[in-house]
Parts: C-alpha cells; structure tokens; sequence
C-alpha cells in the first residue's frame, strides 16, 4: 500500500472515529487532523474541504455495501430473486458497530446538505435497475427495497419499535416474499 494511500485510510478512519464520538455536524478539520495525526497540509491535500471529506465517509460506506451485496451475491442460488435478495441481506452490514454511528450520522449531515447523499442515490437507483433487470417484477421490486430500507433507517433513526427477534422474523419475510415471487417468475 502508498504511503499516500495509507495516509488517506488514516484520515478517514480517524474521521469515522470522531463521527462515531462526536456526530458528523461537529466533526472539523483540525480535529481530524489531529486524531489521524497528519498535519494541516496533508490532510487538505487529501480533502480540501469538510464536505470533500464526508463525501469520501459516504463512498467509503457505499463501497462497504457494495462489497457486502457481491459477497452475499456469490452465496447464493442462481435465480431471478438472486440480487434483490443479496440486496436485502446485504443492508445488514450497516448495522454494524463501526459503520451504524458514521451511516446515522452521515443521513443527518445529508439532510442539510443533499448534494452529499447524491451518490448513494445514484448507487440505489442502479442496484434497483439490476434487480429489475434480472427478472423482477419492478413494483415488487421496489416494495422490498424500500421496506427493508425503510427498517433499517428506522433504526438508524432510533424511533424502531421492535425487538431483534421482531427484525429477524420481517427479514425472514421478505426473503419468503421474494422466494415465491421468484417461483412464479420462473414458471
């Protein structure tokens, strides 16, 4: 790995650390400098700007789902339902430890600066067009993607009613939905 690269990883694992203390909104350069203990200069060589910065967050968290999507992808069964339920699955990743705190944060952010979340909408609208494209109805296509990310922003908005059995039970669901879904796809 680059000496470049690896400064670049730092900074952004020291930004995420902050944000996971501290919130996206009170997240500065200064601090970020100091925490990835990079100077001034070579953090704004990498970002010039508190936005460059949180937009790099957002690609990295989008290639963390991508990452997840493929993986899970590979698992399993060749069929029509095959991506969406990749995708399905797949959304658990931002649930985890590290990335539940920087993903929450980074939506706040996004509410007061749309541009920012701009390439996540751009990678859903793809990742729905996939799916659409592998055999998928589009309306139910759409409902599943947008019920599960419906939980999980729930949850990354802490107003989620239900227990982990509860969220295992309606994940279980939807994979049955798309279960049948794809058995009458295939007929």
């Amino acid at each position: 790995m680059s000496p470049r690269k690896s400064r670049r990883e730092a900074i952004l694992a020291a930004t995420g650390d902050l944000v996971r203390e501290i919130g996206a909104g009170h997240v500065t350069l200064d601090a970020v400098s100091k925490r990835a203990n990079v100077s001034k200069g070579g953090l704004l060589y990498h970002f010039p700007t508190k936005e460059s910065l949180l937009q790099a967050m957002v690609s990295r968290l989008l290639d963390t789902l991508r990452d997840a999507r493929e993986k899970e992808y590979s698992r399993q069964a060749p069929g029509p339902g095959r991506m969406l339920k990749a995708l399905v699955i797949s959304m658990e990743v931002v649930r985890s430890k590290e990335a539940r705190p920087i993903a929450a944060a980074l939506l706040a952010v996004g509410a007061n600066d749309p541009g920012l979340l701009r390439p996540a909408k751009e990678q859903l609208e793809a990742m729905i067009r996939d799916v659409e494209c592998s055999g998928m109805p589009i309306g139910f296509t759409r409902a599943i993607v947008f019920a599960a990310m419906g939980l999980l922003l729930s949850e990354m908005l802490g107003v989620s009613a239900h227990s982990n059995r509860e969220r295992q039970t309606f994940l279980e669901e939807l994979l049955r939905l798309i279960d049948r879904e794809e058995a009458t796809a295939c007929k």
